[in-house]
């Protein structure tokens, strides 16, 4: 089951590799569209500011997280995301 979680202002999805991988394979497999999105704290300060950002990550499948600081400040919190 997929968690969504909120850090920063954002949602991104705590998913493991394999749950990640199990999503686009089945995308694939059923000839459907899967967007990937990513965050860093770049895109976390462009999603505050640009609107375009933040339509791109309101319509993506899954949003995971691309960069340790995110996932060290959420392991601070105790929310469970991982590299």
């Amino acid at each position: 089951m997929n968690r969504r979680i909120e850090i920063l202002g954002i949602e991104v999805d705590a998913l493991t590799h394999d749950a990640l991988f199990e999503r686009i394979e089945t995308a694939i497999n059923n000839d459907e569209r899967c967007i990937v999105a990513n965050h860093n704290l770049h895109s976390i300060y462009l999603y505050h500011h640009d609107d375009e950002m933040r339509n791109f990550y309101r319509n993506a499948d899954a949003t995971i997280v691309d960069g340790m600081s995110i996932i060290f400040l959420s392991r601070l919190r105790g929310l469970p995301l991982s590299r």
